[in-house]
């Protein structure tokens, strides 16, 4: 494949076109965001793992945005004989 930019361009644009195809060199600080995003997540996990193995009491709790708190859902109200269900 032929870099098909031939003339300088910020690194913004350089990722934008890399990610198009049309290059393939992405500039630095692509490479180096996502190399350092992966390797936060990995050490998370290791982290994790870690705690896992030692007992669990050092596992981190769980945060309130990556999961819904469950609500059970409504029971619906009893019908006019006294049994539960929807009156149809």
């Amino acid at each position: 494949m032929s870099d098909l930019i031939d003339f300088a361009v910020a690194d913004v644009w350089r990722d934008h076109y890399y990610e198009m195809g049309m290059t393939q060199f992405p500039s630095p600080s692509y490479v180096a965001n996502r190399d350092k995003a992966l390797l936060d997540t990995l050490a998370a996990i290791r982290d994790t793992l870690e705690a896992l193995l030692e007992g669990g009491a050092g596992v981190p709790p769980r945060s309130s945005s990556s999961r819904a708190q469950y609500r059970p859902p409504p029971s619906p109200p009893p019908s006019t004989d006294g049994k539960r269900g929807i009156p149809l």
